[in-house]
């Protein structure tokens, strides 16, 4: 490594670090572009499941997503964001309520359906004590493992209203 100028150069290279770290990257986001188109579109089905499910149950009027998923800034290894509006209000009891009743929700269901419903779904943690209280669900499903958050619109966090 060599100093040229304000450029800083490799061994004998005629490219400065950054034409070698830019075209890194340019490396990296085709790579990962191509990673991405397949596995955000199992992310949508995954995510249309199980908002159609929770619809389904009565327990929610809607879901909409948030964070890098929606903004498609997202990598393999984000999870999927979602807020819910519950059909109790957005006090702190009725935000426990509906997330409580979600997390039931699921594990009735898989229990019930002998885990035909919702098969990719192998851990459900609601997490109540959390600043913003919120459900982990991790997943495994077609070619991907993903963990989808789930959390309430409520007078601390908007979600949607953020992006």
């Amino acid at each position: 490594v060599r100093l040229v100028g304000s450029e800083m150069c490799i061994r004998d290279s005629t490219k400065t670090v950054s034409e070698i770290l830019t075209e890194e990257i340019h490396s990296f986001n085709k790579t990962i572009g191509e990673v991405m188109k397949e596995n955000r579109e199992i992310r949508w089905e995954l995510v249309s499941i199980v908002c159609d499910q929770l619809k389904r149950e009565g327990i929610i009027w809607s879901c909409k997503l948030y964070g890098s998923f929606e903004t498609e800034l997202d990598l393999p290894w984000s999870d999927i964001d979602l807020v819910i509006e519950g059909k109790t209000g957005i006090d702190a009891a009725s935000v426990d309520f509906t997330l409580w009743s979600i997390e039931q929700s699921m594990w009735n269901r898989i229990i019930e359906t002998n885990k035909t419903d919702f098969h990719f779904i192998w851990k459900i943690n609601y997490l109540d004590r959390a600043a913003v209280p919120i459900i982990k669900i991790d997943c495994s499903y077609k070619s991907i493992e993903v963990v989808i958050d789930i959390t309430h619109t409520n007078e601390t966090h908007k979600g949607v209203e953020c992006i």
